[in-house]
């Protein structure tokens, strides 16, 4: 088949569904897939270039409107790719899967869209923009695909809800290579390091991590912070790490590459996600394949999948967090047990070996006999 990929964003672009997309677009490769990745040039970088054997064609978003790309070029790009079997467009709530869906309208291509979670905003402004934006351009984006993916039961009850048909929607949840070894970070005698991966947004809660770690570090002394990721609310995070005097406990390292991301989920004692809206966070995925507890938020997409692998807290509850990571560092039994599970866990369901046979099928289906 000839696939093509639509995401606002890719590598060097740093978030869970770039990552998702490279994965997917590698395996499908892998299998004798022809693949294109049509995406943003953010950051700028090469408009055209091949990556291993994936093609990548960026276009300029001169716009981000509350972090959404506005591509106007790319629609352009779609049009001129009629050869292509299937168009699959990553992320529900982006312009460029409205973009492929006005694509199909026109050219008749094959269209699948893939969802990746619900969002969350506090500012009402952004809360009434996003319930307009559901109701009206994302559903009819939806309708216009033969096949919506989900990543679980209570996303697909939601894109029912909002009227999209059930018909069309087949949750098929992410997915991750299972690592080959397991690398650690230097540290010192008796460090316990707490790792949070994120991008640095109001809706992923990580103020909410930083609050709790006044408590966590007054319990354990020598318990560091390590939060990897950027985003718009860096500056209000060192603020308020500045403020309650943690700049020793807690480290913002910003983008890193694969392998220190490696080494830092070797180094942890514990991944925290504290945030108020997910999909189904694929560093949960990765942390547990490598036999790391977490602690999550107790919200649908993580609830779902991880309520027997996972210690799930109250979104937005710093002294709750607080008490559950202390529970947690101080019981070493209660964390064997919890990587034990979650290892034994993305080894049956979440590999991408078993999770890229049905994105084929489900591409199958679509093209018919």
């Amino acid at each position: 088949m000839k696939i093509l990929q639509v995401t606002s964003y890719f590598d060097p672009h740093l978030g869970g569904i770039e990552r998702h997309v490279q994965r997917l677009s590698d395996r499908l490769s892998d299998e004798g897939h022809d693949v294109t990745i049509l995406t943003t040039n953010i950051p700028r970088t090469k408009k055209d270039e091949r990556m291993g054997k994936l093609e990548i064609l960026r276009f300029e978003a001169p716009l981000r409107p509350m972090g959404n790309p506005l591509a106007i070029g790319m629609l352009r790009g779609l049009l001129s790719k009629r050869d292509f079997n299937i168009v699959h467009s990553h992320d529900e709530h982006a312009f460029t899967s409205n973009l492929a869906a006005l694509a199909h309208h026109l050219g008749n291509q094959h269209l699948v869209i893939s969802c990746h979670g619900s969002l969350a905003y506090t500012n009402p402004f952004e809360k009434g923009m996003l319930s307009v934006y559901e109701k009206t351009l994302m559903l009819a984006t939806l309708r216009s695909a033969e096949a919506v993916i989900s990543l679980s039961e209570s996303d697909r009850h939601h894109l029912r809800a909002l009227g999209v048909n059930q018909e069309r929607i087949s949750v098929i949840p992410n997915a991750i290579d299972l690592p080959t070894r397991i690398t650690t970070l230097n540290k010192r005698p008796n460090e316990e390091v707490i790792l949070c991966v994120s991008q640095l947004l109001q809706r992923k809660g990580i103020e909410t991590l930083v609050e709790a770690m006044q408590e966590v570090h007054e319990a354990h002394r020598n318990a560091k912070l390590l939060i990897v990721g950027e985003g718009e609310r860096k500056v209000e995070l060192l603020k308020m790490r500045r403020q309650r005097g943690l700049e020793e406990v807690i480290v913002l390292k910003g983008r890193i590459s694969e392998g220190e991301l490696e080494e830092a989920y070797g180094a942890c004692d514990l991944l925290v996600l504290p945030s108020f809206a997910e999909g189904m966070p694929t560093v949960i995925l990765e942390a547990m394949a490598r036999g790391k507890p977490v602690v999550a938020t107790d919200i649908p997409g993580i609830r779902e999948h991880f309520s027997e692998t996972a210690i799930l807290v109250p979104p937005g509850e710093p002294h709750k967090l607080s008490e559950t990571i202390v529970k947690v560092m101080d019981d070493e039994q209660l964390r064997s047990r919890l990587g034990s599970e979650g290892r034994r866990l993305v080894e049956s369901r979440f590999t991408w070996d078993i999770v890229v046979r049905q994105i084929v099928d489900l591409y199958r289906r679509v093209l018919g006999p």
